[in-house]
């Protein structure tokens, strides 16, 4: 890796916004990048996910290092991308992203659209839990939000058209995880 990459002022230009700084410094460390991403595994995601989660944190490092508090810019980035994967793996680890950890792809529905008779009865049964539990562990009111809350209303708009306050609404919101998680 060049000695160019610890040159303060090319970091410096990066960090104000420089394209020209950001670009050479991101390909001068890509290198590093891959070699720290191949160190790991994500949970549902591919390589290609890993340095890009990796390419972020390399941004992030430029634009936040400080040659006041740091003279090691190779050395902060490292930590800086290390810390932002393992912050992503645990991140995918977390029990409540299993239902998209493992969904059934559009790569597993064949021209017609017909899945796989196998997935479809387990993807079925998996909706059936879903909906009674729904149906069996929620309040009347959390159904409401509920139902707002996955069209994408906003707390401030869920709490409007319920009548509630927002308080109201995230605390609704905080329970329908707790009981259907």
């Amino acid at each position: 890796m060049s000695d160019l990459i610890n040159d303060i002022s090319i970091i410096e230009k990066a960090g104000a916004g420089d394209e020209n700084a950001v670009c050479y410094l991101t390909e001068q460390f890509s290198p590093v990048i891959n070699g720290i991403t191949r160190s790991y595994f994500l949970y549902g995601g591919d390589s290609d996910d890993l340095y890009q989660i990796g390419l972020i944190a390399f941004y992030d490092a430029v634009r936040k290092f400080d040659s006041t508090k740091n003279s090691d810019f190779v050395k902060f980035a490292k930590v800086c991308i290390h810390s932002r994967i393992i912050d992503a793996i645990k991140e995918a680890n977390r029990k409540k992203h299993s239902p998209l950890n493992t969904a059934v792809g559009f790569d597993n529905v064949d021209a017609v659209g017909s899945v796989d008779p196998e997935k479809r009865f387990l993807i079925r049964e998996q909706l059936l839990a879903v909906y009674s539990a729904i149906d069996v562990k929620l309040s009347d009111y959390e159904k409401r939000v509920l139902n707002l809350y996955v069209d994408g209303l906003s707390y401030k708009e869920i709490a409007a058209r319920t009548g509630k306050s927002v308080k109201s609404v995230d605390n609704a919101i905080a329970r329908i995880r707790s009981k259907l998680v």
